[in-house]
C-alpha cells in the first residue's frame, strides 16, 4: 500500500506589526504579508484611470450639442452609483440598518447602482467591509482589506488604503472574505445573480449600455464612444470619492474615542460617509453616520434612507440606543480633554484633575438615566402586548404610571447631560487658561 502523502506545512502566521516595525516598501507587503498582484484588477483600474485623465478629449471633440447629454449622464451615473454605495451597500446591507429591503431597492441600487460604481459585486464589497469593522481595534490589521497602518510613512499608507490595496489579492480572499461574502448573500439572496455574473453586468452597464445609448441619441458611433468614455469618467470619480473614506477619514480628522477611524465633518463629498467614522465605528448598525446636530447637517445619505422608509421601500431603520449615543459623545469629549491636557503645561493638567472625578460621575449618572428611560419604553411595549389579559382601566392606569416615570427619567437624563456638558466646557476653559 502506498503511504499517504504528507500534508504540506501550513504557512507561517502573518506578522503582527508593532508601532516601531512598519513596512517600508511595497515589495515587503508582497513578501511579509503574502499579497499577490491581481493583474486583472491592476490593469482595469490603471486603464480606466488613464481614460479618465484623457476625458477632456471626448468633451472637447464631442458632436455639436452632445456635451449637455454627456454632462447630464455623468451627473446621473455618479449620483446613483455613489448613493448605491453609501446608502445601500454600506448602511443597509453591510451593517443591516434595516431588516427588510424591498426588491425595487435591490434592483435600482444593487443590480444597477452598485454595478455602476464598479467596485466589485455587492457581496464582495459588503463582506470585506464587515471584515474591516470586525478587526478594528483588535490588532488584526492583516485581515483589514484596506488597512492604513502598514507603512512607516503617511503617504505610503494613504496610497495603499486609497487605491493600491485593490491591485493585490490578500491571503484571506478564499477565507474570511469569502465567508463574509456568503453571509451577505444568505441575507440578501436576490443579489446572488449579480455576484455570480458581476463581470457581465459590469460590461453591459458601464460600457455597452452607454455606447448604445450615445449612438442612438447622437446618431453616430463617435457619440456612443463619447458617452461610454463619460461613463468611465463617472466610475473613476465615484471610486475615488468612496476610496477616500478608507484613506482620508482613517488618517486625518478628529480622533474617535475607541475606533481607529476619525470624524471629518468637512469631507462631505461621499454624501456623509466622511463624517461617519467616530460615531459609526462605535455604533455601526445605526442608519445615521453621526450623532448630534452636526450629524444631521453633514449626512445627506440619512435623508435618502428616511425617504425610502417613508415610501415603505425599506423596513424600520435601526438606531443606537440613547445610552450608546451618549456614551460615545461623552467618551469623545473626555478623549478631547485628555488630548488637550497632553499638549498643555503641567499646571493645566493639574487643573483638569479637579474635573475628572466630577465628569466621570456625571457621565455615569446620565447613562443610568438613559438606560432607565429605555427600560421603561420596553416595559410599555411588553404591557401593550399583554393588553388582552387585563381590563381597559387596568391598562390605562399602568400606562399612565409608566408615562410619568418615563418623563421623570427623561428629565433627569436631560439635567445630568447638561451638567456634564457644562463641566466639560469648564474643564476645557481651565486647560486653555492655565
Amino acid at each position: 500500500m502506498t503511504p499517504p502523502a504528507p500534508e504540506p506545512p501550513s504557512p507561517p502566521p502573518l506578522p503582527a506589526l508593532a508601532e516601531g516595525a512598519r513596512l517600508r516598501r511595497l515589495s515587503e507587503v508582497k513578501s511579509a504579508l503574502r499579497h499577490r498582484l491581481n493583474l486583472v484588477n491592476a490593469s482595469y483600474i490603471s486603464a480606466t484611470h488613464l481614460l479618465a485623465l484623457l476625458a477632456w478629449v471626448p468633451f472637447l471633440y464631442a458632436p455639436e450639442g452632445f456635451r449637455g447629454v454627456m454632462g447630464l449622464y455623468l451627473l446621473c451615473h455618479a449620483a446613483l452609483a455613489l448613493l448605491s454605495t453609501t446608502a445601500y451597500a454600506h448602511r443597509l446591507v453591510s451593517h443591516g440598518a434595516t431588516k427588510r429591503i424591498s426588491w425595487p431597492v435591490h434592483v435600482l441600487f444593487g443590480y444597477i447602482g452598485q454595478t455602476l460604481a464598479a467596485q466589485g459585486s455587492l457581496a464582495s464589497w459588503a463582506g470585506k467591509h464587515r471584515v474591516h469593522h470586525a478587526v478594528d481595534g483588535h490588532a488584526r490589521h492583516d485581515e483589514d482589506p484596506y488597512s492604513a497602518v502598514w507603512f512607516e510613512s503617511a503617504w505610503r499608507n494613504f496610497v495603499w488604503s486609497h487605491v493600491l490595496c485593490y491591485f493585490f489579492d490578500s491571503p484571506h480572499e478564499e477565507g474570511v472574505y469569502a465567508e463574509r461574502a456568503e453571509a451577505v448573500l444568505k441575507q440578501n439572496g436576490v443579489m446572488r445573480l449579480q455576484h455570480r455574473y458581476y463581470v457581465v453586468f459590469l460590461l453591459v452597464m458601464n460600457f455597452l449600455t452607454p455606447l448604445a445609448l450615445g449612438a442612438l441619441v447622437g446618431g453616430t458611433l463617435w457619440a456612443g464612444l463619447c458617452l461610454m468614455w463619460t461613463a468611465v469618467l463617472a466610475c473613476v470619480v465615484v471610486q475615488n470619492v468612496t476610496w477616500s473614506v478608507n484613506s482620508f477619514t482613517h488618517m486625518w480628522g478628529a480622533p474617535a474615542a475607541k475606533s481607529s477611524a476619525k470624524n471629518n465633518y468637512v469631507w462631505l463629498l461621499p454624501l456623509g460617509e466622511g463624517n461617519h467614522h467616530a460615531d459609526h465605528h462605535d455604533a455601526p448598525t445605526d442608519y445615521r453616520n453621526g450623532f448630534g446636530l452636526l450629524g444631521w447637517l453633514s449626512d445627506p445619505t440619512r435623508y435618502v434612507l428616511l425617504s425610502l422608509r417613508a415610501l415603505r421601500l425599506v423596513g424600520p431603520l435601526q438606531r443606537a440606543t440613547r445610552a450608546t449615543e451618549l456614551r460615545v459623545l461623552a467618551e469623545r469629549r473626555l478623549a478631547t480633554l485628555a488630548a488637550l491636557a497632553q499638549r498643555s503645561p503641567a499646571a493645566a493638567r493639574e487643573a483638569l484633575g479637579g474635573y475628572e472625578e466630577r465628569l466621570m460621575s456625571l457621565k455615569a449618572r446620565a447613562l443610568e438615566h438613559a438606560q432607565r428611560a429605555e427600560q421603561l419604553q420596553r416595559e410599555r411595549v411588553r404591557l401593550l402586548s399583554r393588553r388582552a389579559s387585563m381590563s381597559r382601566a387596568q391598562l390605562k392606569e399602568q400606562l399612565f404610571v409608566l408615562k410619568v416615570e418615563w418623563r421623570r427619567a427623561r428629565s433627569e437624563l436631560r439635567h445630568a447631560w447638561e451638567m456634564f456638558l457644562i463641566e466639560a466646557l469648564l474643564a476645557g476653559r481651565a486647560l486653555r487658561g492655565a
